[in-house]
């Protein structure tokens, strides 16, 4: 038990201190370079927070177990924008730019009702895996397209961060998430098991929000230091990421997609991608009002889950 409260404990100190590094690692590198903090967090940071998705749908993938690989992915998707966004909204209202309104948001909830469509049939096979490809490469076109430039004060503010240390707190910033989530919830998986939790409850919570905690916790902190952009970018370019790893695991073999996942949990990812439009476009903020509003959604979906 006191090694399962060490990891406990270890587990929430690298997630803080992960994020705390990947915040202002981000941060730095998007002004060094004269861009968007919103494009760091839409692609450097949403890829670092989405490594435990990858990692668990390309191994479930691998061992056949394609309901935990589907599962993972849906399950996250709908956690950023409820859980994720909501926290984040709740901690600091998130004024969002207009082009998130135009273009990210829009990109987000078109990979989700792509990703839908292509498994209506019950299986994401080559094809469908080279179009979620294709799109995420026309992505990442855009977000580096037309960067645009920072304001001084913010390089002042910044320039203070070399070029060696902005990468290393990436680097350590994502290293921290990983391995953060992964004894942490080590840690909460034996301290369930000891109070007799069954195992389908440990998988459904524990697990499931485990893989989401790097999002969690990144935008969390971002939202707390005003770094909303980041927070934001995060999520969504974290949910198009984790659509894009299903494409590139089946260049290796067509992945089956559970008749419950279709018919249940990836509509229900679509819905909540597309409530973020009229959220967002309201007054181009997610405010606390609308961030309980997320966080309700979620806690609904989990008790429907269990009932």
């Amino acid at each position: 038990m006191i090694i399962s409260l060490f990891f406990l404990i270890a587990g929430f100190f690298l997630l803080t201190y992960g994020a705390d590094y990947l915040v202002r690692g981000g941060s730095a590198l998007a002004v060094s370079a004269g861009i968007r903090p919103m494009v760091i967090g839409l692609t450097v940071v949403a890829f670092g927070t989405s490594m435990p998705e990858a990692v668990v749908t390309i191994l479930g993938v691998i061992q056949g177990a394609n309901d935990i690989a589907l599962g993972n992915i849906v399950g996250s998707n709908i956690a950023n924008i409820a859980l994720v966004l909501g926290v984040a909204a709740v901690i600091r209202s998130l004024p969002l730019e207009s082009g998130v309104l135009r273009a990210e948001i829009p990109m987000v909830i078109v990979a989700s009702v792509a990703f839908w469509l292509m498994g209506l049939n019950g299986m994401i096979t080559l094809v469908d895996g080279l179009i979620l490809l294709a799109g995420f490469a026309g992505f990442l076109w855009f977000c580096f397209h037309n960067p645009q430039s920072v304001e001084e004060d913010e390089i002042v503010q910044q320039g203070a961060l070399s070029k060696q240390k902005r990468w290393l707190f990436l680097v350590g910033g994502v290293l921290g998430l990983t391995i953060g989530a992964q004894v942490l919830v080590t840690g909460a998986s034996d301290l369930a098991r000891m109070a007799g939790v069954s195992e389908v409850v440990i998988g459904a919570t524990v697990v499931a929000i485990g893989t989401s905690l790097p999002e969690l916790v990144t935008s969390a902190v971002a939202a707390w230091k005003g770094k909303v952009e980041i927070g934001v970018g995060n999520v969504l370019g974290s949910n198009i990421f984790n659509l894009a790893i299903i494409g590139g695991v089946t260049l290796v073999q067509p992945v089956q997609v559970p008749s419950s996942v279709v018919a249940f949990d990836i509509p229900i990812m679509v819905g909540f991608a597309l409530l973020l439009y009229p959220i967002a476009r309201r007054k181009l903020d997610i405010g606390r009002g609308e961030g309980l509003i997320l966080l309700a959604g979620y806690i609904w979906y989990v008790t429907f889950l269990f009932l």
